[in-house]
């Protein structure tokens, strides 16, 4: 069994972390290993919501699912609309053989144009990334601008790092 720490972390800390702190939250990308995560947020399912742009991967998403790429979010729900957007294994994924690619290079600005209309001022921006798809952040790339700036109002700072492992976390604050 391939156990990846990144994920244990986001299941067994971050996630019901987030559901204890943040009203509204939207989880980017749904697969079979993501259906459970909605349980985190069983005490009102309207706290949580999905996006995916794969119309199939609607059966693992919440009962608040969108179908549409990421960078879209913002014409399917209002301005301000969520306090904590979880970004994780999105951000310069890449699967050749299935012609899969998460959002790269000139991508990158609107889709944080996106996100930055559909969160609400102070929400979080939670980023998780294999370092072998983009081995800088968000923060590194000069990508953020007047849109995000770092945050170390969780507990785990503005950057979590798995030794060993090609994985990271940064969490952001919309300006």
């Amino acid at each position: 069994l391939l156990v990846n720490p990144e994920r244990v972390f986001l299941q067994n800390e971050a996630l019901p972390w987030v559901a204890r702190t943040y009203r509204k939250v939207l989880f980017v990308g749904t697969a079979s290993y993501t259906y459970q995560y909605e349980e985190f947020f069983a005490d009102d399912p309207d706290r949580y919501h999905t996006i995916d742009r794969a119309a199939l991967n609607k059966v693992w998403g919440s009962q608040n699912h969108i179908i549409a790429p990421i960078g879209e979010v913002d014409r399917h729900r209002p301005a301000e609309f969520f306090d904590c957007i979880m970004l994780t294994g999105v951000l310069g994924y890449a699967d050749p053989a299935n012609n899969e690619y998460g959002p790269r290079g000139d991508e990158l600005p609107p889709l944080l144009a996106a996100l930055h209309r559909t969160i609400r001022p102070g929400g979080l921006l939670f980023v998780g990334w294999h370092l072998e798809d983009m081995p800088q952040s968000l923060h590194q790339l000069g990508l953020l601008g007047s849109l995000f700036k770092p945050t170390d109002r969780t507990p785990w700072g503005a950057r979590k790092d798995f030794p060993n492992q090609p994985y990271a976390f940064e969490f952001y604050e919309r300006v």
